[in-house]
């Protein structure tokens, strides 16, 4: 699992219990986007030493990095996981529900929908309207999917599928020069196709746990806990007196299973 922050040393000390506690399989990594490079010093985290300072909405050159490091050291894994500060996890078990979801496909996040309508308001699909008609030639299709940013799951067989693909060069590049908004949220689902891989969505009953606003209340916690498949929410508001946020931290210290 990769966290990317840019900054709040709080909230990303508490992400990192959070995960060591309820995905204790899982190897944590820290992508530092932002200015202060003491960020995470003193956590138990590997930090990456190829973090750059990324823009809101802009994150994309962080997943190729990420891919390409991992990839250039040779560094032993099944899949690889992106995690942002405001999302925590409230139950034990994520681990083995990937390797379960994940048996036979190559790609899953939340909200993955096929055939983005080219009507669409979407604000991610909107922006990228002015550059689309680059992407469809490199794509060879004129179609893309679409998905939510937070924990998309890229195996192995994916990762490698994309850096050795003889356009990898060129999508690096489309992607060097894009002005959209959350670009990420377009090119990764869409590539599923490109790369002749399998994708999937989370259960679609998670729908209203792991989303872009309103942020999670104590209500949505509780709403996910019912769920069996419901092993994180998103969005927990950052601020330290936060009751969804607090609450959560309670279950680790009554030590929730």
């Amino acid at each position: 699992m990769i966290i990317l922050a840019h900054a709040d040393q709080g909230a990303l000390e508490e992400m990192v219990e959070n995960v060591h506690y309820f995905c204790p399989d899982a190897s944590l990594y820290l992508y530092n986007s932002g200015l202060d490079k003491s960020l995470g010093a003193n956590l138990s985290i590997n930090i990456l030493p190829l973090s750059r300072s990324l823009s809101y909405a802009k994150i994309t050159p962080f997943f190729f990095d990420v891919f390409e490091y991992f990839s250039q050291k040779n560094i032993f894994f099944d899949y690889l996981i992106n995690l942002e500060t405001d999302l925590m996890f409230i139950r034990k078990g994520y681990e083995k529900f990937i390797e379960k979801t994940m048996a036979d496909c190559d790609y899953m996040a939340p909200n993955f929908v096929r055939f983005i309508s080219k009507k669409s308001k979407w604000r991610p699909y909107r922006s990228l309207r002015p550059e689309l008609r680059q992407w469809n030639l490199l794509f060879g299709f004129n179609y893309v999917h679409g998905a939510f940013s937070p924990a998309q799951v890229f195996s192995r067989n994916y990762i490698e599928k994309l850096l050795t693909h003889r356009n990898y060069s060129e999508i690096k590049y489309l992607v060097r020069d894009n002005k959209s908004y959350t670009l990420q949220e377009i090119l990764f689902p869409t590539l599923v196709d490109f790369l002749a891989v399998r994708g999937r969505s989370y259960p679609l009953e998670l729908k209203p746990i792991i989303r872009y606003r309103p942020y999670q209340a104590i209500a949505g916690v509780n709403r996910a806990l019912m769920l069996p498949n419901g092993y994180f929410v998103h969005p927990v508001r950052r601020r330290v007196d936060d009751a969804a946020r607090l609450f959560i931290k309670a279950m680790l210290k009554i030590g929730v299973k």
